[in-house]
């Protein structure tokens, strides 16, 4: 079976969950399954990320392509299955290709939020931040028009975000969503009351190992974050505030923070340590290799604001690393059962986020057990799982 994926980046493992889903997937059906999987995408990696490897051939596109440059890619490849991953906006263009091919190709739009939140990305402070860390004075002035004209984007942006839900859906065959809990919430969102072409299928873990059971009493005194530097969705201030708390416990001596990412708060975060004078905090930058990470450190703080799936906890699941979340997203509930294995704390509850670290950090027994439990519950989002509920579901449109 011939696949074409497509992702407005480039993808590489690193560079977010979507492209990291991508790759992992693709690996997977190329291997298992010995499919072809193709990528499309529109942007082109940063210089210090690798492009995956698992594609048997790429083609850069934009919402402006000619439907000719598509159509001919889908014929050259034998395309049985157009694959959507996020980019509502580019569906039409997917669908007027495929009709021109004059071959029936199923088209599946995956939405890798929770519904709705597209429109969280547009805020001030992220806008105030790219200005501060502007150079050239030309991009600088653009960036200051862009937040002077920012309550009127928000606006018509509100609106351009429920039509393309729409669009997305009519010109899809299949809506793929990362849990049950956002049927309805995509519904809310976009006033629609169709539910017909509507499947939930989680993401598959990133990893192909899991933690040895024997291998939990190796873990560091660490508390580990892996995110993209983006303070409106990932609140990494938030976390450094927790920390900080942490920290000053007479428990917590000898523990220390770990942050994996990058992004444009960079500055901003290694600044708010600095003059806050938060202890025992180390930037690790982007990592192609995270998964040691994990396995090192003991807990995992997730303090976003919204995800759609929130792989990295159960990345950290898969290596024995206890993640500690707040109760912003739906879908959390699918991941982690609360007490057993991880802990969700209603959101902004500050004390109970920091006592249940703190408990966690006293109680090496708790600690230990909720670690294997991690483990052990990952493996229901095994790729071998996921691949073949994606397997089922292209056998079932084709």
């Amino acid at each position: 079976m011939n696949l074409l994926y497509y992702t407005v980046s480039d993808v590489s493992p690193q560079k977010g969950g979507t492209e990291r889903i991508t790759h992992t997937l693709c690996d997977y059906f190329s291997r298992e399954f010995r499919y072809h999987c193709y990528l499309s995408f529109s942007n082109n990696l940063p210089n210090y990320l690798k492009p995956s490897t698992c594609f048997n051939g790429r083609i850069r596109i934009c919402e402006s392509s000619n439907q000719k440059i598509i159509r001919d890619f889908l014929i050259k490849h034998d395309i049985m299955c157009v694959v959507v991953q996020g980019s509502y906006t580019i569906v039409p263009l997917f669908r007027k290709a495929i009709l021109k091919t004059g071959k029936k190709i199923p088209l599946i739009f995956v939405h890798h939020f929770n519904p709705g939140a597209e429109t969280k990305f547009n805020c001030f402070d992220r806008k105030r931040v790219e200005l501060k860390e502007e150079l050239n004075w030309k991009r600088k002035i653009w960036k200051l028009c862009s937040i002077i004209k920012l309550p009127a984007t928000i606006a018509y942006y509100n609106w351009y975000v429920r039509h393309y839900y729409k669009v997305a859906y009519n010109n899809s065959d299949k809506i793929v969503l990362l849990s049950h809990s956002f049927i309805n919430e995509w519904c809310e969102f976009a006033h629609q009351k169709d539910r017909r072409k509507f499947e939930c299928i989680p993401n598959a873990l990133s990893f192909s190992d899991y933690l040895n059971r024997e291998d939990i009493c190796k873990k560091k005194k660490q508390i580990l974050l892996v995110a993209r530097f983006s303070e409106n969705q990932k609140r990494i201030k938030l976390a450094l505030k927790l920390w900080q708390l942490i920290s000053t416990n007479n428990h917590a001596k000898g523990w220390s923070f770990h942050i994996v990412g990058d992004g444009i708060y960079k500055n901003e975060y290694q600044k708010f340590v600095k003059k806050r004078e938060i202890r025992d905090v180390v930037f690790h930058g982007i990592q192609s290799n995270t998964e040691s990470f994990y396995k090192d450190s003991s807990i995992f703080l997730m303090t976003s604001a919204f995800e759609g799936w929130g792989l990295t906890i159960t990345e950290a699941q898969q290596m024995g690393c206890v993640p500690v979340a707040f109760d912003t997203y739906s879908s959390l509930n699918d991941i982690i059962d609360d007490g057993y294995n991880g802990y969700i704390i209603e959101d902004n509850d500050i004390n109970g986020f920091v006592q249940q670290v703190i408990e966690l950090i006293v109680d090496n027994d708790l600690r230990s057990k909720i670690q294997y439990n991690c483990i052990d519950s990952s493996k229901r989002f095994s790729k071998d799982i996921v691949a073949n509920r994606w397997n089922a579901l292209f056998a079932s449109i084709r």
